[in-house]
């Protein structure tokens, strides 16, 4: 298991304790990479006993960036199964297991994602949930989240890893597309495999997230679906939302579903900026 991590402190405990808890005779590490953490989310994992023997802590400290730790994270795992896990998520029951049985049979999957737990109603308004029912598509191709992912070692080194470019939104889309379109393997979604997914709170973080996902989905139109996704479609949804965006600001002002709001406004200008950096429509 490979853990990420980046000022941690706050979460990072629950997740190590979802994973020390895990019932399973299969024998498993946890990797922990601390991508250059400057509170003491080091002293936090190492004052966690109940992985003794089974953790080692990796730094990352070149560059801060997600998918850089998870590569540096790959480098120092020892097992030809890897699955991937963050530090404000906590995998459920039994996950370590239905993975790795997974595993043993497809080359890479994804886990169940759960938004209950870890969210309230408020932040749920308005905003998809990814992956609770089946793996998504984008462009018309399978798109597996980064949230409780797994792979088997040999397909992740015929695809070179993940994307350092991409940093850290949009590289598991990328990671998924660039297995499908090179080999045609499809990511199973792993049913026993239950997740639970932080999303942002606040209209700021939520807003910064929306914003850095919209900017991934330009990103990845550039590199796998130029030519072939249906533009005038695209733009004539953005028009819709920008409309709904702008009418629905009073709202957003009183604080009331502030979260949804930020939600549309950001991916909206996160893919304007987008198209401008890599200089293609899609809006």
């Amino acid at each position: 298991m490979i853990l990420c991590t980046l000022n941690g402190r706050a979460t990072i405990r629950k997740q190590l304790e979802a994973l020390a808890g895990q019932m399973t005779d299969r024998r498993f590490e946890v990797v922990v990479v601390d991508n250059g953490s400057t509170d003491d989310t080091t002293a936090v994992i190492k004052s966690f006993g109940e992985l003794q023997g089974r953790l080692r802590i990796v730094p990352a400290h070149q560059r801060k960036n997600l998918s850089y730790a998870r590569n540096v994270g790959v480098e120092a795992a020892s097992s030809e199964f890897l699955a991937f896990c963050d530090d404000d998520d906590i995998v459920g029951q039994g996950w370590v297991a239905a993975m790795s049985e997974a595993l043993e049979h497809s080359p890479v999957v994804g886990s169940r994602l759960e938004y209950l737990r870890l969210n309230s109603a408020d932040q749920l308004v308005g905003r998809a949930r990814f992956q609770s029912e089946r793996i998504g598509q984008i462009f018309g191709v399978p798109a597996l989240s980064g949230a409780g992912f797994g792979c088997q070692r040999w397909l992740w080194d015929s695809v070179g890893g993940i994307d350092e470019d991409f940093g850290t939104t949009g590289e598991d889309f990328d990671f998924s597309m660039r297995i499908f379109e090179s080999t045609g393997i499809e990511p199973v979604l792993v049913d026993g495999a239950s997740y639970h997914y932080r999303l942002r709170s606040g209209g700021r973080g939520t807003f910064r997230q929306a914003r850095r996902y919209g900017e991934s989905h330009a990103q990845l139109y550039a590199r796998h679906a130029r030519g072939r996704a249906d533009v005038k479609a695209n733009a004539i949804d953005a028009l819709h939302d920008w409309w709904w965006i702008a009418t629905r600001a009073p709202l957003a002002a009183l604080g009331k579903r502030r979260e949804n709001w930020a939600t549309h406004a950001g991916r909206r200008l996160g893919r304007l900026v987008g198209s401008i950096r890599y200089r293609v429509l899609w809006l």
